[in-house]
């Protein structure tokens, strides 16, 4: 994602009156998966959408809230086997 995207997506609403909105493209370029991939997320609600079928459109600031529940998820799963191998020996 770019640098620039969160202070942007906290500005857009008090420069605009309404959250900023990316189309589906926009959406996966922004998190870095392909297309089929988000449209895959939207169809199971892991991240709201609004409008019609060929014409949705993403809140950045969910794609970003997205983000980081997944971020945190990876971390933990990480945490957990690093634990574990800990546990079995693999790190003496």
């Amino acid at each position: 994602m770019l640098p620039i995207a969160r202070p942007l997506a906290l500005r857009w609403p008090r420069l605009h009156n309404r959250p900023m909105e990316l189309i589906i493209q926009q959406a996966a370029d922004t998190l870095g998966v392909s297309r089929s991939f988000l449209l895959r997320l939207l169809e199971e609600g892991k991240i709201p959408a609004q409008g019609p079928d060929d014409d949705r459109r993403v809140r950045l600031q969910d794609l970003l809230e997205f983000k980081e529940r997944e971020e945190a998820l990876r971390h933990r799963a990480l945490d957990e086997l690093t634990e574990f191998n800990e546990e079995i020996g693999l790190y003496d």
